[in-house]
Order: C-alpha cells, then structure tokens, then sequence
C-alpha cells in the first residue's frame, strides 16, 4: 500500500473521531443546558447529533472514499440517532422504575454492554442500508458500531456513577467522559469503514 492510500485512510479515521467527538459533545451539552430529560428533549438532542454526524461523515465519505459514496448518509444518520437514542431512553426509564438499580455492579456493567451494543447496532442500521449496493458484507457496519457503543455506553454509566462534587464540576466532568466515549467510538467506527471500504 502506497504512502498516500495510508494517508487517506489515517485522515478518514482521524476525521471520523473528530465528528464523533463533535457530534456528541454538542448534542450532550444541549441536553444539559436545556434539561432535556423527557422524550421530547431526548428527540431533539438525537436529531442534532444524528444531523452533526449525518453531515461531516457525509464530508468524510466524499472526500477520502470517492464521490457518490455518501449517498443517502444523511437522512440514514438522522434515522438511526432517533432510532437508537429513543431506544436508550426507553431503557433507562425502564431502569429508573425497576429493581435493575440494586443489581449488582458487575450485572450493571454488562446491562450497560448489551444496551450499548443494542443502541450502535440501531443507529447503523439505516446506515449499512445505505450500504448494502457499495460495500461488501454491509451488515458488518452494524456490528462494528454495535462494538463500538458497546464500549462507550458503559464507560459513561461507570464515570457518570464515580462524577461527583459540585453540579458544575460533575457537568464539566460528565462532558469530559463523554468527549472520551465519543473518541472511543469514533476510533472503532473510523478503523471498521476504512476496512469496508477498502474491501
């Protein structure tokens, strides 16, 4: 492989990252700022993050794969934020109203791995449809990002319990975790589109 594929290939994944950790943190600090904790909220953070990713992948895919690629990327990202945040939601107020909270940690931890894995692999479903004529396998899209929230979800469940002090500095530190997640999330997801589309 040349060194200007692997240029390509590192920009993409770099940029992946950068639109993860965007997306996210902003869509995060709206929620913040206006209390988005009822389902109204949690659709209007889902379609800020779903359309600030739906865009700069759409950029990235452009760019660094070929034009035409992108195709339908937006409104697929927009689907698959709603999808999946509603998703996440709806556990967590189910959560909220049971005895899952007096499980034990460990039993915690994995709940947090299956709703991760479960909310990745909604948000790319639309996506790998988008897919299914330009890639090879294009179901593997919702496993690696069923993977990839798999890991980030519960890392912002475990920081989220151990954050705490005044409300400005568990903000700013839930903010920080999240910002990680994201990276997380956005590192995985780059390295498996590099692989799709390399294929």
């Amino acid at each position: 492989m040349d060194v200007a594929v692997r240029g390509r290939r590192a920009q993409l994944v770099a940029g992946w990252i950068l639109s993860s950790l965007v997306a996210e943190s902003v869509a995060v600090t709206f929620a913040f700022a206006t209390l988005a904790t009822d389902l109204r909220g949690v659709l209007a953070a889902a379609v800020i993050e779903g359309g600030l990713l739906g865009l700069s992948q759409r950029w990235l895919l452009r760019a660094f794969v070929r034009p035409g690629f992108e195709r339908g990327w937006v409104l697929a990202t927009l689907a698959g934020a709603v999808l999946g945040r509603v998703v996440e939601y709806q556990a967590d107020m189910i959560a909220a109203l049971t005895a899952i909270t007096r499980w034990s940690q460990p039993t915690q931890y994995g709940a947090g791995v299956a709703l991760g894995f479960a909310v990745g692999a909604l948000m790319a479903a639309p996506q790998a449809f988008t897919l299914r004529d330009r890639v090879r396998g294009a179901w593997r899209w919702v496993l690696a990002r069923g993977l990839a929230w798999a890991f980030a979800l519960p890392l912002i469940g475990v920081a989220s319990a151990l954050v705490v002090g005044s409300l400005a500095g568990s903000t700013f530190g839930m903010l920080g975790v999240i910002a990680v997640a994201a990276a997380l999330a956005g590192a995985i997801e780059g390295l498996a589109i590099v692989i799709l589309v390399a294929e």
